[in-house]
């Protein structure tokens, strides 16, 4: 069983690699040296809408880190702490990388578990997924040291 952290709601133990993630590898043409770019929107816990953009092959987390959403990602993508939990619609399950055993075991220990929930370590970004709609959740804000 998982222990959680009650301060920000993730996975606090137990820590290793779930699902052996690889992104996908889709064909680019050798003579193009340029990426296919994927757009994304992603919405954030107040209600923002953000374009960003990510990369064929690549996960999901690693354009929400460079669009500096609000993930915390401590295992480094490793699908084992919760912490790049975000929300996808019913209507693009089909379309995103289909959760795996260990994705969906961290995703019931974590506080709030909701259905639409998805690790974004674990979302390989592909063209079948260009317009995805992300939605970040509210973190827990950890209480504030008092000075000694």
């Amino acid at each position: 069983m998982h222990e959680v952290d009650r301060q920000n709601g993730m996975i606090a133990s137990g820590c290793v690699p779930m699902d052996n993630f690889s992104p996908s590898t889709e064909a680019i043409d050798a003579a193009d040296d340029a990426r296919l770019t994927i757009s994304l929107i992603l919405w954030d816990s107040a209600g923002n809408a953000q374009p960003i953009e990510g990369f064929a092959g690549e996960r999901l987390l690693d354009a929400l880190m460079r669009a500096r959403a609000d993930v915390m990602p401590v295992c480094n993508g490793r699908a084992c702490c919760g912490g790049c939990r975000v929300r996808i619609d019913k209507g693009w399950r089909a379309r995103v990388t289909p959760s795996g055993r260990g994705e969906r075991s961290v995703l019931r220990y974590i506080d709030n578990p909701h259905e639409d929930d998805r690790l974004s370590c674990q979302i390989a970004l592909t063209a079948a997924i260009g317009g995805l709609e992300i939605r970040t959740l509210e973190r827990p804000q950890r209480p504030k040291s008092e000075p000694d």
